[in-house]
């Protein structure tokens, strides 16, 4: 087409009557939005490219993982027609209602509280790296953690396609996305246990703290910035994601508050964890650790922010017969078989993580969905071919850990 549709992003009212559109188009356009909702609703209402253009819905169905609902919209300017979709849902915190006054905040999906429980995935396939080898494999991955009790997926350190983005807003699969990192790390892994240890903290703006990242470079710098503008312009309009991770681990990390900001300006409609696992500088809307061998931590009672363990666990256990060709075998814990994996897994679900929710724990991420390469501490194999743990015991765990998170709100 001449002048064609380059962009539809809907942001949801946060009453969750209607939307607020904005679609983007290479010159200035009128611009027609054909809406299609439940039980036969429609409404169609006009605007200009680049502005924003209201939508009043006659039907309200929230997005949610149980109910993931998507509205269709039809979009045109007289030269380019697109076919796209909306969810409607917000995402905040805020307050469990009926539980204790000094409780802390809770992820709020449409109002509700939720615990994210979202393992890490890294989105590698032995056959085809970081390329998914066919749609189905996206879809295999949400599928089946879904079915094992998880409510998402964390991202790590990746953009995927925009099929797996769409798959998860389908599926009601919720994402909590990685910045791809770049830099430097600050630590060594040895050095790792220390920092988890001593909960260490640094600072991110002096000039030694960015040789330290490999971020001396101003240009190193500005193309990462580019890239963090880039990854959230692609993905804003997927309703599936639930919250930005700007560094992991101390990976390249510099500026971090301001960064936050600049995220926070950019979409507001989201969480952000600024500093996943350590060298926390004190804000984002998470308190984000990882624990990895040491035994999980209550937060400082000082430390008011939701609690977030944004990676743990990492247990391994080797599957015979479905390794990678490397050689060597990288993880936290070893299991030689897996009774022992599901004995080491209920206790420290039932022993360390669960009994955290009545200390602010409002997030999880179990390391991780499959091996990668050399790491074998996967809950599925690396071709996903062998689920290591009993999928009726993965069910069980988190199915105790919503219920010790829902009874939050009983003030009990």
């Amino acid at each position: 087409p001449a002048n064609p549709i380059t962009s539809v992003v809907a942001t949801s009212y946060a009453d969750l009557t209607g939307f607020s559109i904005i679609v983007e188009t290479e010159r200035p356009s009128a611009i027609a939005i054909h809406v299609e909702g439940p039980n036969g609703s429609e409404v169609t209402v006009g605007g200009k490219a680049g502005g924003s253009i209201e939508v009043a819905l006659p039907y309200i169905r929230p997005w949610t993982p149980d109910d993931p609902y998507l509205y269709r919209l039809e979009v045109s300017n007289g030269e380019d027609r697109v076919v796209s979709w909306a969810g409607l849902r917000t995402i905040s915190l805020g307050r469990i209602p009926g539980a204790r006054r000094l409780e802390r905040p809770a992820v709020l999906l449409n109002g509700m509280p939720l615990l994210l429980n979202t393992p890490l995935d890294q989105g590698y396939w032995p056959e085809s790296g970081m390329t998914a080898p066919s749609d189905q494999a996206l879809v295999f991955d949400l599928q089946e953690l879904k079915g094992l009790g998880f409510n998402g997926v964390r991202k790590h350190v990746k953009v995927e396609s925009r099929r797996f983005y769409h798959h998860a807003d389908r599926l009601g699969m919720l994402v909590v996305q990685d910045v791809v990192n770049g830099g430097r790390p600050r630590v060594s892994i040895p050095r790792s246990r220390l920092v988890m240890m001593l909960d260490w903290q640094t600072r991110d703006k002096t000039r030694r703290g960015l040789a330290a990242a490999g971020r001396e470079s101003r240009r190193n710098r500005d193309e990462f910035e580019a890239d963090l503008v880039g990854m959230i312009e692609l993905l804003r309009g997927h309703p599936s994601i639930a919250a930005w991770v700007i560094f992991n681990e101390g990976w390249g990390q510099y500026h971090t508050s301001r960064l936050e900001r600049r995220v926070r300006n950019l979409d507001p409609t989201r969480l952000i964890d600024p500093a996943s696992g350590w060298f926390d500088q004190r804000g984002g809307d998470f308190r984000s650790r990882h624990r990895y061998v040491l035994r999980l931590q209550r937060p400082p009672r000082r430390d008011r922010r939701a609690y977030f363990i944004s990676e743990f666990g990492g247990f391994n256990m080797i599957a015979d017969g479905h390794l990678w060709e490397g050689a060597g075998s990288f993880g936290y814990r070893f299991y030689d078989n897996a009774d022992d994996l599901n004995t080491a897994l209920t206790k420290l679900y039932c022993d360390q993580l669960i009994p955290l929710t009545a200390f602010g724990l409002r997030g999880c991420v179990y390391t991780q969905l499959s091996d990668v390469e050399i790491e074998t501490n996967g809950l599925f194999s690396y071709d996903r071919q062998t689920l290591k743990p009993d999928a009726g015991l993965l069910r069980e765990l988190n199915t105790r850990l919503y219920a010790a998170f829902d009874s939050l709100a009983t003030g009990r």
